[in-house]
């Protein structure tokens, strides 16, 4: 309500001078207590608060209608330029891991929608017997089949750190996959001279890129870097070697890639100890 009260006449009301006052006392006393509701000029810019004019209209005051936020948390905004949703986007987040407790075969992840490109890393992944290669295959109809024709193409370059050292590069069109890494290396056991050196190794580590593969318009394209190495064990420094490889490859079909293999393609298995985790940078 607006506040309206009854004024004492000046010079009259002499019997009903002090009643008229109390009840206009008491009906402010109301409007400020809250008993009673008041409609005041609360019009933008016509109220201040400390003496500062309050400009917002009451849309932009109801905007804070249902914040439940600490002060603490509205200040993580503190800074910011631009859309935080859109940056956020633009990180990549981990979808799904593969920690391998015993041998296996191969390695699937399907690639889920709302992903514009991914990352496999992979850590210590090696062959559970011989020195072979490692492959990425594609799939078209979510990991139920994966394509065994010659649609893969790619390039490794791959140096090779000994005593002497070497380098070797090695280009591919093949019904395999992407060559991920050449001579994937397995723990070996060794004799020499009658006695048994045993050479672990580090499995094949690194980062794979997975470039815009859901667009069936678009050719796949993998790329990424990939170290590994043996580690000798009492012949001398030319016992071990590291393995330095740099790889990049395409999935020669405009198709929409939805789910990958990692595999050796021999018969040998994915030692236990791999562990390859999947990333997705949002669609945007």
């Amino acid at each position: 309500m607006t506040i309206s009260i009854t004024k004492p006449t000046v010079g009259g009301s002499e019997n009903t001078w002090g009643t008229t006052v109390n009840t206009a006392l008491d009906d402010v006393v109301a409007v400020l207590n809250g008993t009673t509701a008041s409609t005041p000029d609360l019009t933008a810019g016509s109220w201040k608060v400390g003496g500062v004019a309050v400009t917002a209209d009451a849309a932009e005051i109801n905007k804070l209608d249902g914040v439940t936020a600490t002060t603490a948390e509205l200040n993580h905004t503190d800074g910011v330029t631009s859309n935080i949703q859109t940056q956020l986007n633009r990180r990549l987040e981990l979808i799904s891991e593969t920690v391998l407790s015993s041998s296996a075969a191969d390695v699937t992840f399907t690639l889920p929608t709302g992903y514009r490109d991914f990352q496999l890393v992979l850590s210590n992944v090696k062959s559970s017997g011989n020195t072979t290669t490692l492959y990425i295959e594609a799939s078209t109809d979510g990991g139920s089949t994966f394509d065994a024709t010659a649609n893969y193409s790619s390039l490794n370059v791959r140096h090779l750190e000994t005593a002497g050292g070497s380098e070797s590069t090695s280009m591919s069109r093949s019904t395999t996959g992407i060559n991920v890494a050449v001579n994937n290396i397995s723990d070996q056991t060794v004799v020499i001279g009658g006695t048994t050196y045993n050479f672990p190794t580090v499995g094949a580590s690194g980062v794979v890129n997975i470039s815009n593969p859901l667009n069936a318009s678009e050719f796949t394209a993998f790329s990424g870097v990939i170290v590994n190495a043996v580690v000798g064990t009492g012949t001398g420094d030319d016992s071990g070697e590291t393995q330095v490889q740099t790889f990049g490859g395409v999935y020669g079909l405009q198709a929409a890639v939805n789910a990958i293999n990692l595999s050796h393609k021999t018969g040998a298995s994915v030692a236990a100890g791999a562990v390859v985790a999947l990333y997705g940078m949002k669609d945007y």
